[in-house]
């Protein structure tokens, strides 16, 4: 895997992780 397509997973993952956090269950 390429350095900045991991990169761009990790910020992905990072933003769901936003998301998900921000969004009430």
């Amino acid at each position: 895997m390429r350095k900045e397509d991991k990169r761009k997973h990790l910020l992905h993952e990072e933003q769901r992780r936003v998301d998900g956090a921000a969004k009430p269950k």
